[in-house]
């Protein structure tokens, strides 16, 4: 295969990083389907899996805090129960009708 990814490659990216950190995904599949094609396309455009929320600018090492999972993803999951994207959800996360919301932007401006 390469270097090129397909979906299913996304989709066990965000699996095996949700099992990892002890989170979920999204029990929204079309939400979560989303997320992960952003993922795909920032994959294809930029070769690495960059938060698809967020936008890429200047070099590599400028962006590597937009990495999936970004480093802010665990505090956003334990105050908002979601990450920024919203692919990474705390366990249970929807049960009593909670959704993803907009959130606050941890990242430092550029």
């Amino acid at each position: 295969m390469g270097s090129e990814k397909g979906f299913q490659d996304v989709v066990t990216f965000t699996e095996r990083v949700a099992e990892s950190k002890g989170w979920e995904l999204n029990p929204d599949l079309e939400f979560r389907k989303s997320v992960q094609e952003g993922l795909l396309e920032n994959y294809r455009r930029h070769g690495r899996f960059y938060c698809p929320c967020r936008d890429v600018e200047g070099p590599p090492e400028a962006n590597r805090d937009i990495l999936c999972p970004c480093p802010y993803a665990a505090e956003d999951i334990a105050e908002y129960g979601h990450c920024f994207c919203g692919i990474f959800v705390r366990p249970g996360f929807g049960k009593n009708g909670e959704q993803v919301s907009s959130i606050p932007e941890r990242r430092p401006p550029r």
